[in-house]
């Protein structure tokens, strides 16, 4: 049997999180957050936190998720991959891994009003969010951001579901978990 690849993509604050978890364990398939390897690399460090230092470290945590990918894939293994990735920063990546090995490709793409986004990413961030990502320090930059961004799947030879997370309560989650076992 192929591995199953689960690129769970989106903006910040658009659900990606929540939904990879509920994935992974509904399908018991592991998972790895972009976030969770930039923090885990900010704790190793005992530095101080700043705009800069998130940056470089959430570099870093893409070459960490590819380097698993590619491991994981070597192995015949399924994984998750949970990120706001880019095309034109991420595209050769997963190409220059995926055509390496046979697989079955998913994109499960998290997309929302951009009004809701920064009203959930603003929420996050003065409660509950890591230090290393300096967000409460920067919401008049991340307003913009979200005002001139939208959301861009990356280019990849895949299965792709868009899911329109503006309201949790109307996704269904088996439609997610039937599109990925077909």
């Amino acid at each position: 049997m192929l591995p199953k690849i689960l690129i769970v993509n989106g903006l910040p604050a658009s659900g990606k999180t929540t939904l990879a978890k509920q994935i992974s364990k509904d399908l018991e398939i592991p998972v790895i957050f972009k976030d969770q390897i930039k923090e885990d690399l900010f704790d190793s460090l005992n530095l101080e936190p700043s705009r800069d230092l998130s940056k470089k470290l959430g570099l870093k945590a893409f070459r960490v998720m590819f380097e698993e990918l590619d491991q994981k894939l070597s192995q015949n293994q399924s994984l998750i991959l949970e990120a706001n990735f880019k095309p034109e920063f991420d595209d050769q990546n997963f190409k220059n891994i995926l055509c390496k090995y046979p697989h079955h490709l998913f994109q499960i793409n998290c997309i929302a009003d951009p009004k809701i986004l920064f009203e959930r990413f603003k929420t996050r961030s003065l409660k509950k969010r890591h230090p290393v990502h300096c967000d409460s320090e920067n919401l008049q930059e991340w307003e913009n951001f979200f005002k001139k961004n939208m959301f861009q799947p990356l280019n990849l030879q895949s299965k792709i579901i868009n899911l329109y997370t503006d309201d949790f309560s109307k996704i269904n989650p088996n439609q997610i978990l039937d599109f990925i076992r077909q």
